[in-house]
């Protein structure tokens, strides 16, 4: 349908829309009638049920009952604490310029009160921003835009009333590129934003680029860059193909082939082996693992098995895990592992955990591990601080471990601080090393029993690849552990890894 039909049909819906728009203010009163005596008499009845008065307020707001609004606002004032939902942060139709400005002052200074007691809701600044950009404030606005996306980086409201200061300060790229941050989200659909940038303007009715006119090759640019850096393979697509129509004189898909995004997938094979002094044990492991992760790095599994001869026994166990990146700050994981069950490897492990991401580089990760072994189940649970120094490429953490066994004792509290250094070029280069105190339980001695002692390692490990764009790996990892007044442990590990 080419532009002109558009433009006509456009025109038919909104004189029809305003046709209907008293019929519809009447439907919605009725519809929600019921809801609003609902909530009405719960008020009545228990007068400090805040969310109640929120979701009576937005009942006010949306069937237009500005009288009853009124007074429920001068209701809440006294009873509440920043009760800024009660209110419309929308300059109200027919006033003069005095009046609105009026308006628009008295909102922003209730709104900085507010602001006072409740600083942590995205809500208040998105208001407050709102206010600023009906008053042509875009600096202070894009401020306040800011602030409540660092809060909720997903409000799709706050990004459409960033992406109309963007266009309102000729930054038409930029706005666009606050569409394609929106898309993969899902609160939008592929053909209306597709609609909406062929029309020149931005998802959520945001002020238009260039005028209405078509995007220029510069913003299409952004767009894909943006949709390829997070790993929204279908919108990334969408935008190729639209562009190749607008722009048919350039090889789009050619162009950005590399930059498709891909999901991300490896499979490694490795042997290792432990040899304990005073001629002890040795401890041989075989193993293979494959694991893949979604383009937009938020979701991982992973799945292997692994062989292992340890006190004359030979035994084949298989493990399988999951990770989800809900925000971007938590990440949160469950691993799982089969066995023979018998007093060396556990019939069944599940390790619940998650990592949070702390102010000033900081990052903690609680796991909860819990094993059955063929007579006795242990538990565990594991914490982890870790502080990064990034311009060193070197993390310093401490481990904090408590364990409990079945029908035995309490494992003593075990620690460890442990110092990482990076390399990395062509290859990646990990040095380690730790020093603490530890338990362990040792499951096949007769009678099973708790061994503690203190603990100091050493380790490197690293990956080489051939060049920078090969997908083969060799890995590799040299480790020494001291048991203090028991004996050492001197290891390796050799392998290989095929990135797709």
């Amino acid at each position: 349908m080419d532009l002109v039909k558009r433009q006509w049909l456009l025109v038919l819906s909104l004189l029809l829309l305003g046709s209907m728009n008293s019929v519809n203010l009447v439907f919605a009163e009725t519809a929600f009638a019921t809801d609003i005596s609902a909530l009405e008499s719960q008020i009545q009845s228990n007068p400090s049920d805040e969310r109640a008065y929120k979701k009576l307020a937005s009942l006010y707001k949306r069937t237009k009952q500005l009288d009853k609004l009124s007074a429920l606002q001068q209701e809440v004032e006294g009873r509440f604490s920043a009760p800024y939902w009660a209110y419309s942060y929308v300059p109200p139709t027919g006033l003069t310029k005095e009046a609105r400005q009026a308006w628009l002052e008295e909102t922003e200074a209730r709104l900085l009160k507010h602001m006072q007691v409740k600083s942590n809701e995205a809500d208040l600044y998105l208001f407050l921003g709102n206010i600023y950009r009906f008053q042509n404030k875009f600096t202070e606005a894009l401020k306040y835009y800011d602030k409540a996306l660092a809060l909720s980086p997903n409000y799709r409201d706050v990004r459409d009333s960033r992406a109309a200061v963007l266009n309102a300060l000729e930054r038409p790229a930029e706005a666009l590129e606050m569409v394609a941050l929106e898309l993969p989200t899902g609160t939008q659909s592929q053909g209306f934003a597709l609609q909406a940038i062929e029309g020149g303007t931005v998802v959520g009715g945001a002020a238009p680029i260039n005028g209405g006119k078509k995007p220029t090759e510069e913003q299409l640019l952004a767009a894909i860059r943006s949709t390829a850096k997070l790993g929204d393979k279908s919108e990334f697509k969408n935008y190729l193909l639209f562009a190749q129509d607008l722009y048919p004189e350039r090889n789009w898909t050619d162009e950005f082939k590399e930059e498709e995004p891909k999901y991300s997938q490896m499979l490694r094979a490795w042997h290792g082996a432990d040899e304990l002094s005073n001629d002890l044990a040795s401890w041989n492991e075989q193993g293979v693992s494959y694991s893949i992760r979604t383009p937009d790095t938020k979701n991982a599994f992973r799945v292997g098995m692994t062989r292992n001869e340890r006190f004359n026994n030979t035994d084949l166990s298989y493990h399988a895990g999951y990770s989800r990146k809900v925000t971007e700050k938590l990440t949160t994981s469950l691993d799982m592992a089969f066995g023979p069950g018998n007093q060396i490897v556990p019939a069944f492990i599940a390790m619940p955990s998650f990592t949070y991401k702390l102010p000033y580089n900081f990052s903690t990760t609680n796991t909860y591990r819990v094993a059955r072994y063929a007579e006795q189940t242990t538990q565990a649970g594991i914490h982890n601080l870790q502080y990064t120094i990034k311009p060193l490429k070197t993390a310093i953490g401490y481990n904090l471990r408590h364990s409990y066994i079945e029908n035995v004792s309490t494992i003593p509290v075990s620690h460890l601080m442990y110092i990482t250094k990076f390399y990395r070029n062509n290859s990646s280069v990990t040095l380690s090393g730790g020093l603490g105190d530890a338990a362990e339980f040792i499951a096949n001695a007769n009678p099973p029993r708790v061994l503690e002692y203190q603990r100091t390692s050493v380790g490197v490990r690293g990956v080489h690849y051939l060049t920078k764009k090969s997908p083969w790996g060799i890995t590799w990892g040299l480790n020494y552990t001291h048991y203090d007044g028991l004996f050492d442990s001197f290891g390796y590990q050799v392998g290989i890894q095929r990135n797709f």
